[in-house]
């Protein structure tokens, strides 16, 4: 027997490529609230779509549709992320007509249970499920219990967000994170043998098969879904990609975001003569910064004389005043915010030491910060000029390349781990409006790996650059490691700095129409 996977959909209708006939189709869950570029449809749309899928099921009856957080929630009036509040009344009502298509959990034979997002042997216990029932037992038990309108809030509770742990009633088998489910989730069948779980509810960019636990909620980034074929009480896994043509809608525009490139601290910034020994001082001070620059980035991405890509190059150090932080950002309290209170050394194998010569902290802070909001306004004011210079101000015409590089070597914001792990580039991007095709992000991943650089998806680092705008834009950050293009001890290029240039300059075609 076939068994085909399909993880959280989110309004998408990308199900469509990987329903198969010759399989029982097993949606995990998940099929309101979308994110990405499809939450300004997240509303009937995305209704739509989940009618599309009843209707599916109802057509092939033997089709399996679980129940995950973002559409229980509806049930209860609860608001977790992205909770629609417009129409909440028409989801639950949906959901209430059609709640005879749905369950909690489904068991393929007695080895594989499939919920949203997995069972804990802490939650079995917390609500009364022995340890000894069969997977077949366990998934009639929890789809009771979603039958039940009292037990139904061990699954919808206020709090079910809030503890994922897997000790607490709220933590239920729509709530639980991959790293408690692998601590506490390893159940043991009727025949003492361990029983594999198959979930959704956390994304990632491929299906994730870590045995016993297989992870696919994966529609955001990759089409793909999970094969199981079984057979005799045998068990064979594989990952289902259908064969589709990818539309990749080039951009009209690239705007450039070089915030990091620069060593300059100005003199209208250096401290009084209260400041002792300040030659010394601003000596340690520039050491102290040099990890944390993004040298030659400048250089590495902006072009000439190109009127569609523009770059945007903030002229002052980043230990000075930093344009990617955000106002209140959590690293404030690291000395590591708008404006830079104190700098942080990370010596490998000592503790981080922190350094209270930092001239901003003295005087000027209001004038940094100016320089931070008019740094903003730049990159607005270009995203949406690029946006009127080719009247696309109704489609996402523009994309924001965030331009950065990373130390090869541990620094006071980011250890990149042991050389043989780095990756050669890192590709970031958030789970918003801004975020790129799929088939976009493929062709920009593939694009440095068939120049042989290892790359990775939003790691080391993840997320890109977003600025308040009017107008629609994606955005996309690009890493690349420093140890790729210069020497990090003496700071001169290397022979790999031209290749990369051209390789990044050579994304770019790709990236933009034909002019």
């Amino acid at each position: 027997m076939l068994y085909n996977l399909i993880g959280d959909t989110h309004g998408r209708d990308a199900w469509r490529q990987l329903v198969r006939e010759d399989a029982v189709n097993v949606f995990l869950g998940d099929y309101l609230d979308p994110y990405g570029p499809e939450i300004r449809k997240s509303g009937e749309s995305a209704l739509q779509n989940l009618q599309a899928i009843v209707a599916y099921k109802e057509q092939h009856p033997e089709t399996i549709l679980l129940l995950g957080n973002h559409d229980l929630h509806y049930l209860w009036r609860e608001c977790y992320s992205r909770y629609n509040y417009q129409c909440a009344k028409l989801f639950a009502e949906f959901f209430r007509q059609n709640w005879h298509h749905f369950k909690m959990a489904y068991a393929i034979g007695k080895r594989i249970l499939v919920t949203h997002a997995g069972v804990t042997k802490p939650w079995c216990k917390l609500v009364g499920i022995p340890e000894d029932l069969s997977t077949e037992q366990l998934a009639a038990q929890l789809n009771q219990m979603a039958n039940d309108d009292e037990q139904l809030q061990c699954f919808t509770s206020l709090f079910c967000g809030m503890d994922s742990a897997g000790y607490s009633a709220s933590a239920s088998p729509v709530w639980v994170r991959p790293e408690t489910l692998m601590e506490n989730g390893k159940l043991i069948n009727e025949d003492s043998k361990q029983i594999v779980q198959i979930v959704g509810h956390t994304k990632t960019d491929n299906i994730q098969l870590t045995p016993p636990f297989f992870f696919v909620d994966c529609l955001a980034t990759a089409c793909q879904s999970l094969l199981v074929k079984y057979e005799d009480g045998g068990y064979d896994f594989d990952v289902y990609k259908p064969h589709i043509k990818t539309t990749i809608v080039p951009y009209r525009a690239l705007v450039l975001n070089i915030p990091h490139a620069s060593t300059n601290i100005p003199e209208e910034f250096m401290p009084p003569q209260m400041w002792h020994n300040r030659a010394n001082s601003m000596h340690k001070y520039q050491e102290h910064a040099r990890p944390l620059v993004d040298y030659y980035t400048d250089e590495l991405f902006s072009v000439d004389d190109d009127k569609r890509i523009k770059p945007i190059v903030f002229d002052l150090c980043r230990t000075l005043c930093d344009v990617e932080r955000m106002v209140n950002d959590p690293l404030e309290d690291e000395g590591y915010g708008i404006v830079c209170s104190k700098v942080m050394r990370h010596d490998p194998g000592a503790t981080k030491c922190s350094v209270d010569y930092n001239p901003a902290q003295y005087r000027q802070n209001q004038s940094l910060l100016l320089r931070y909001l008019d740094y903003q306004h730049c990159l607005a004011k270009t995203i949406i000029k690029a946006s009127y210079d080719k009247q696309q101000l109704r489609s996402k015409s523009v994309l924001l390349v965030d331009c950065h590089s990373f130390s090869s070597m541990p620094t006071a914001l980011c250890d990149p781990g042991p050389a043989e792990e780095q990756v050669d580039i890192c590709i970031g991007y958030n789970d918003d409006a801004t975020l790129p095709s799929a088939g976009m992000i493929d062709l920009v991943v593939s694009h440095f790996e068939g120049f042989g650089y290892k790359v990775g998806r939003n790691t080391p680092f993840s997320h890109s650059k977003t600025v308040e705008c009017p107008v629609p834009y994606h955005s996309l950050m690009i890493e690349v490691n420093k140890r790729c293009y210069m020497n990090e001890h003496t700071l001169e290029k290397t022979e790999g700095f031209n290749q990369l240039k051209e390789v990044i300059h050579g994304l770019y075609e790709k990236l933009l129409y034909r002019s």
